[in-house]
């Protein structure tokens, strides 16, 4: 390894040199020496250079090397290397000697460095502009491609275990487009309903996606009536829709009001606080009020069955937001969004099983959503990772992801085919295998 006065010998040897190679060349005898004294100079620059740890410095000695005869000091420096320019240019100033070349000024060695580096910038930001020009598009147009795909292998992948067959784009723009759906429902016809949450819309498709009839909810700014919870449709295409303490119900067709009514708990004078409604196979409106506790209600709205505390009465833990279902046996599914289980009741009340919990394994749920029954009796329940399948009675089956974002809401149509709201704004009609 050299020493500091090994590195300071060499770079001054390599400058002795220098000095020699600028003079002119006088005679032939002188040229070929003044040549041969060059070659010797960049060899010994290039095993500096490898040998020396101080790189700043190995660069200002292999500049030196290389300035050939003829070459000014100048010209030959910045071309070389304007960072071994600069460390020259300090190192001479700070001896004070000016024995380079009587010419030149240090202030016009300044301005030339600064007009590489501003020539160099311009060319960069060509270069940029260029590659933005052509890159841009290309990727617009990659982007629009690698979507298409995408959607064609939704629909098209026969190893899919959930196969798109149908697909709304919430956020086209236009009367279609969807702020925040969270609820999806069906009637006996086939038409699907979308609640949109952000700005109490309710919106209605045809299966192929095609908007049929879009309405706002009339609303004030009330804690009764501030904001959409849940939505439900019959077979006769009427929609059901809770706020915090208001039942509204609407001719799905025109969008016209119905029914606006409160519902007091039972045996209190105390309204209903409304997390989730749904139309059971039986005909009848299950609610869930009070974050956990179930009403069925009779067409007068009175309840028929009640059930106080259905999760936080058997987890022992608080639960706020749970969401109902029921199966052809008229047998109740409710869903604890925060204790991530599902407990089943039988139609009259009582309880049967309970099953799933937090985790993210087979059959445990992270940050549960929906739940949905399919008409062959399976449990479809949707979380944060993707939507679990259990058999009618608990027992895991398999899980599987939808093909865009997580399902907050599902519902089935007679077909047996899975309708979901995703969490990217789009409404899927599935086929699970």
């Amino acid at each position: 390894m050299p020493t500091a006065q090994t590195t300071k010998a060499s770079l001054e040897s390599l400058e002795a040199q220098l000095q020699t190679l600028l003079k002119p060349a006088q005679a032939a005898e002188a040229e070929a020496a003044h040549t041969a004294q060059a070659a010797q100079a960049a060899q010994a620059a290039q095993a500096y250079l490898q040998e020396t740890l101080n790189l700043e410095e190995a660069e200002a000695a292999l500049v030196i090397a290389k300035m050939q005869a003829g070459e000014t000091f100048l010209e030959g420096l910045i071309a070389a290397s304007p960072d071994a320019a600069r460390f020259l240019l300090a190192r001479q100033a700070r001896q004070g000697a000016a024995q380079y070349s009587s010419p030149l000024e240090w202030d016009r060695i300044t301005s030339l460095l600064q007009m590489k580096q501003l020539r160099s910038c311009v060319i960069q930001f060509l270069f940029f502009l260029l590659v933005l020009v052509f890159t841009v598009p290309a990727a617009s147009l990659l982007l629009t491609q690698q979507k298409a795909l995408n959607r064609w292998l939704e629909k098209n992948n026969p190893f899919a275990y959930a196969r798109v067959l149908t697909s709304i784009e919430g956020n086209t723009p236009g009367l279609a487009r969807l702020e925040d759906p969270r609820t999806i429902a069906l009637d006996a016809q086939g038409y699907v309903y979308v609640a949109d949450h952000d700005d109490n819309r309710i919106f209605r498709f045809d299966q192929q996606g095609s908007l049929l009839t879009r309405w706002t909810l009339e609303l004030d700014s009330s804690m009764a009536e501030n904001a959409i919870k849940s939505m439900t449709v019959d077979g006769a295409g009427r929609v059901y829709v809770v706020t915090d303490l208001v039942l509204i119900t609407y001719d799905g067709q025109s969008g016209k009001e119905i029914e606006r009514t409160s519902i007091n708990e039972p045996g209190k004078a105390t309204p209903m606080q409304f997390n989730d409604i749904h139309l059971t196979q039986q005909g009848a409106l299950a609610v869930v009020y009070g974050g956990e506790n179930i009403a069925l209600l009779d067409s007068d709205r009175k309840p028929l069955l009640a059930v106080a505390a259905g999760i936080s009465s058997l987890t022992q833990e608080v639960e706020l937001d749970a969401h109902i279902t029921d199966d052809a046996s008229g047998s109740l599914y409710l869903l604890g969004a925060i204790n991530n289980t599902v407990v089943k009741y039988s139609p009259d009340g009582r309880f049967l099983q309970r099953f799933g919990d937090e985790g993210t394994g087979a059959g445990q749920f992270r940050s549960a959503l929906a739940l949905a029954i399919a008409p062959d009796g399976r449990i479809f329940v949707s979380d944060f990772i993707g939507v679990s399948i259990f058999t009618p009675e608990g027992k895991f089956i398999n899980q599987f992801e939808i093909p865009a974002g997580v399902a907050y809401s599902m519902a089935f149509d007679a077909d047996g085919h899975l309708w979901v709201i995703s969490s990217e704004n789009r409404i899927l009609e599935l086929k699970i295998k």
